[in-house]
């Protein structure tokens, strides 16, 4: 399958430069957050948004698919 992903971020927004990897934590629970499809906690079931994020995925979208002839 070949996908079109549509990605966003405020104007004005810079990359910052590559380091050291950074965990995330539920703001209500506190455990340890993955990015996930749901955007939530996978403990508390909170919503999780983040304001000072980079990129985020804005729609994904299924554009073409192979199949295997054998």
């Amino acid at each position: 399958m070949t996908y079109e992903w549509d990605l966003s971020r405020p104007t004005g927004t810079l990359t910052e430069q590559a380091g050291e990897a950074t965990v995330r934590h539920c703001p209500n629970c506190g455990a340890p957050l993955s990015i996930n499809e749901s955007a939530k906690c996978p403990y508390c079931d909170m919503v999780i948004t983040f304001k000072d994020h980079d990129w985020t995925i804005y729609a994904v979208k299924g554009i073409a698919q192979r199949t295997v002839q054998a």
